[in-house]
């Protein structure tokens, strides 16, 4: 396992330069310059092109392309991503002071996401083409077909038009946060939390409980389920304890993948609720050309797939001992 495992982190370099290197490129040929945010008076007043060479300079965009990004990825291997171009401040910084929210919510849409969807996927294939499972899939795929935003904007408006004040539509913490006690700190910041909670968990219902549902589907058809029923067990035991037991390695697939796309997908919702997390930070940073930000996050996101599936991968052999990595081959 440990040979498999070095084998495949030494491929993550490659994978890792070439995410890097396109991103970098796409980001330069996009319209529209730094410089032009740093004009004087925002840019109400023509500056020199002597003017514009210097902060061309400055920023280090005067150099060929290959050159600049040779150099940001020298810094990023120790995990610096220069400064930001907007307001002089260390990207790294940035992102470590807006990803804990952005965690969060994530954080709150896998566990909700799942506590919810397993359930109804072991109840719709253990009683397949049931009441349930019919009704199920018509209610989960019916959410799944409206885009979260849209029910982002029918929540605000519902909580508006009300109105339910307990309810607030953007930020994350009341004005007088500091002086309430813990226990109300935690309470504040649940009601803030809770629209962009809700659209960021039902879209992957649908996908996450007919995925489960899948599974189970194939598990309960082998031979051992037979077996195990034939035995005399109860069907709860037959099917969560032999059965669920039995599609982990699936599911283990899919949570490896669930995180960094949850947070990739965070952009418009947060921009929307005005969540200070990374997909706000990330909005910003495009409309700003902040070149350095944009970067450390689209790199943030590429290293968080990469060591997203390289866990998955490992933790193959814990939940199925039969997996073996000698035989392997990355």
């Amino acid at each position: 396992m440990i040979t498999y495992a070095l084998r495949r982190l030494l491929l993550l370099i490659p994978t890792y330069v070439g995410i890097t290197a396109v991103t970098f490129g796409v980001i330069h040929l996009s319209p529209g310059s730094p410089t032009l945010f740093h004009g004087s008076d925002g840019g109400s007043q023509e500056m020199s092109e002597a003017s514009w060479k210097r902060l061309e300079s400055h920023f280090g965009l005067d150099r060929p392309l290959h050159v600049q990004y040779g150099q940001w990825l020298t810094r990023s291997v120790r995990l610096d991503f220069g400064t930001s171009f907007s307001d002089g401040r260390a990207v790294l910084q940035k992102i470590a002071e807006k990803l804990p929210w952005t965690l969060l919510l994530s954080t709150i849409s896998i566990v909700g996401g799942l506590l919810i969807s397993i359930p109804i996927g072991i109840r719709s294939a253990a009683r397949r083409g049931g009441f349930f499972d019919r009704i199920s899939g018509v209610l989960l795929y019916a959410m799944f077909s409206v885009p979260s935003y849209v029910v982002a904007m029918l929540l605000i408006v519902a909580v508006v038009v009300i109105p339910i004040e307990a309810i607030p539509i953007s930020g994350v913490r009341a004005d007088h946060f500091a002086s309430m006690t813990p226990l109300e700190k935690i309470g504040d910041i649940s009601r803030h939390l809770l629209l962009i909670a809700i659209c960021f968990t039902y879209p992957s219902l649908a996908f996450q409980s007919r995925f489960v549902r899948g599974n189970m589907l194939d598990v309960l058809g082998q031979d051992y389920i037979r077996t195990a029923r034939s035995k005399g067990l109860n069907e709860r035991a037959v099917i969560w304890r032999h059965g669920f037991g039995n599609t982990l390695i699936p599911m283990i697939t899919l949570l490896g993948l669930l995180l960094p796309t949850v947070i990739s997908g965070s952009v418009i919702l947060e921009v929307m609720f005005q969540i200070p997390g990374i997909g706000k930070l990330f909005y910003d940073a495009v409309l700003q050309r902040d070149f350095p930000t944009v970067m450390g996050l689209s790199s943030l996101t590429a290293m968080l797939v990469l060591l997203a599936t390289l866990l998955a991968d490992l933790a193959y052999g814990l939940a199925d001992p039969r997996v073996r990595y000698d035989s392997a081959r990355a």
